[in-house]
């Protein structure tokens, strides 16, 4: 897991989507709180997979 400050995430926006596309989980955060995670696309998928066979 790798957290950044949203206000810092901006300059840095193209590593933290190779680190989520390579399965790592970025969690935004603001005053030190997570307020957004950012996931690749894969783990997204089988997030949404998840949901809906728990419906």
């Amino acid at each position: 897991m790798h957290k950044i400050a949203g206000s810092e995430a901006k300059a840095v926006l193209a590593e933290l989507l190779r680190k989520a596309e390579s399965g790592e989980e970025v969690h935004l955060t603001r005053y030190g709180e997570t307020r957004a995670v950012l996931i690749g696309k894969e783990q997204y998928d089988r997030y949404r997979r998840n949901l809906s066979h728990n419906d």
